[in-house]
């Protein structure tokens, strides 16, 4: 999503409870593989390097959408957790964190 909305110039923030980027797939099960080849599980804008045909593994995963973030520029808020979500009225949100 942060893709789109940086290509489209509308300000967002991304929010991580973790502290750095890809850490919920580091957490995982070390034998963790996806059941979906690399060119399926890429994100828009940027291809997972790697043999396209290959199954990613839970560490790759993580280096990857660490890449996409960096690649991209893309603005995170690192280790905040989002406590309550309201959307107003007006159709916009209060995301209350720690």
């Amino acid at each position: 999503m942060g893709y789109f909305l940086k290509k489209e110039k509308i300000p967002f923030v991304i929010i991580e409870k973790n502290g750095s980027i890809g850490d919920s797939w580091r957490q995982r099960y070390n034998s963790l593989i996806l059941f979906t080849p690399r060119r399926y599980s890429s994100l828009p804008g940027l291809q997972m390097r790697g043999p396209s045909e290959e199954f990613p593994t839970k560490d790759d995963m993580a280096d990857y959408v660490n890449e996409y973030v960096k690649h991209f520029n893309l603005p995170v808020m690192l280790n905040t957790n989002v406590s309550k979500l309201n959307k107003l009225p007006d159709g916009s949100f209060i995301i209350e964190t720690n």
